[in-house]
């Protein structure tokens, strides 16, 4: 997105998008396979959450919503039903319910 289209977008749309990045910040989830790896690489001893570690995982944290939550409810389902193969199951369903 250019700086030009930022200055363009509704202080509504902005505010909304200013929220949303706060809430799941963008590397997130390379933040959580990072910790992954530490744990399972030879840092066995590591006490740390990864909350402690990655502001990331922490933002995710204060918004109440744990990794799995995020990644079924949005990511994956969300990912699915806009992918073609969803839209025909999706229209699938919908004629056998008529």
């Amino acid at each position: 997105m250019s700086v030009q289209e930022l200055h363009s977008l509704p202080y509504e749309e902005y505010m909304g998008w200013y929220e949303y990045f706060s809430r799941r910040p963008v590397g997130w989830k390379d933040d959580l396979r990072a910790y992954y790896i530490m744990g399972r690489s030879g840092m066995s001893e590591l006490k740390a959450k990864p909350e402690e570690i990655f502001p990331s995982i922490k933002a995710l944290k204060i918004d109440g919503r744990t990794k799995e939550e995020l990644d079924s409810n949005e990511v994956n389902q969300n990912s699915f039903i806009a992918s073609p193969l969803g839209k025909f199951f999706a229209q699938t369903l919908e004629n056998k319910d008529a």
